[in-house]
C-alpha cells in the first residue's frame, strides 16, 4: 500500500499459516519458533514489492537474506525471501529452552543474544551483491531489522513482526507483522503523523490480527498504523514456504 500523497509504504503480512508449518517441519521450541517466524515474517516485508521475477520469469527473482548471529544459544537465525512470496529459514539450535522474561513473553532476546546481523539483497541482473552489517541491538529481531534499514540501507521505518505460541501445544496460534517506510522527499507533517500513529499504537502485530485484522480486505492492519493517510492498495500476494531440500512449495492455510 501507498499513501496518497506518496510518500509512506505501508507493508503487513498475516503468516500464521507459513510460520506454523516451518515450526512444525523442524520441531522448535517455543522460543525458537518465535525467533525463527520473526525473521521469516522480516525477510517476506522487505522483499516484498520486487517486481522482477513478474518481467524477466521465476530465474530473475531479487531475494533478501537475513543471517542472524549472536552469542545467545539459539546460535543464528537464518531466512531468505523474494517478491513472489517464496521464503525459508531455519534456525542453527531448534531446540533452545529459556524461562520467560520479565515481562512473561517468550524471551527471544537472549535465545539471539549480542552480534550482527547480516543482510544479502541479490539479483541475477547485478554485477554483485548488496551486502549490509549492522550489530544486534535488542535480539527481538523487528527491531533490529528497522534498525539495519534506518543505518545500513538510509530508509527510516518501523517495523513489527510478531508470532504468539501456545504454552501448552508449543503451536504457533497467530504470526505476522507490518512495515511502514518513510519514501524519498517525506514531508516532516507526514513524518510527524506516521511517528504519532506508531507511538499511540497500543496493540502488537499478534493481538491485532487475534482482533480480526487482514493483510487485505475488510479490516486491513494499515488503519490502526496509518490514521490520518489515505492509502490506496497498490499489490497483493500470498507467502509461500520454500523448502530448500525439496522442489516443492508448500502454501499452509492461514
Amino acid at each position: 500500500m501507498l499513501s496518497d500523497n506518496g510518500e509512506v509504504s505501508f507493508k503487513a503480512v498475516v503468516a500464521t499459516g507459513l510460520v506454523r508449518g516451518a515450526c512444525g517441519m523442524q520441531k522448535t521450541s517455543p522460543v525458537c519458533s518465535a525467533a525463527l517466524g520473526r525473521t521469516m515474517i522480516c525477510a517476506l516485508l522487505m522483499a516484498q514489492g520486487k517486481k522482477d521475477a513478474e518481467m524477466y520469469g521465476d530465474q530473475a527473482k531479487e531475494t533478501l537474506q537475513i543471517d542472524i548471529r549472536g552469542d545467545g544459544p539459539i546460535k543464528q537465525v537464518f531466512a531468505i525471501a523474494d517478491g513472489a512470496g517464496e521464503v525459508r529459514g531455519y534456525t542453527a539450535n531448534p531446540f533452545v529452552l529459556l524461562p520467560p522474561n520479565d515481562k512473561g513473553k517468550l524471551d527471544v532476546s537472549r535465545a539471539v543474544g549480542k552480534g550482527f546481523i547480516t543482510v544479502v539483497r541479490n539479483n541475477p541482473f547485478w554485477k554483485q551483491p548488496y551486502n549490509g552489517i549492522t550489530s544486534i541491538v535488542s535480539g527481538e529481531i523487528a527491531e533490529d531489522m528497522a534498525n539495519y534499514l534506518t543505518e545500513s540501507e538510509q530508509t527510516p521505518c518501523a517495523l513489527g513482526a510478531g508470532v504468539l505460541v501456545e504454552t501448552e501445544t508449543e503451536g504457533v496460534v497467530v504470526a505476522g507483522g507490518w512495515l511502514v517506510q518513510m519514501l524519498p522527499g517525506a514531508s516532516d507533517e507526514t513524518i510527524s503523523i506516521v511517528e504519532k500513529n506508531i507511538m499511540n499504537l497500543q496493540m502488537s502485530p499478534t493481538s491485532l490480527i487475534k482482533s480480526g485484522k487482514t493483510a487485505r480486505g475488510h479490516q486491513p492492519l494499515a488503519p490502526p498504523l496509518t490514521p490520518l493517510l489515505l492509502l490506496s492498495h497498490l499489490f497483493k500476494s500470498r507467502a509461500l514456504i520454500l523448502i530448500a531440500c525439496s522442489p516443492y512449495v508448500l502454501s499452509p492455510p492461514l
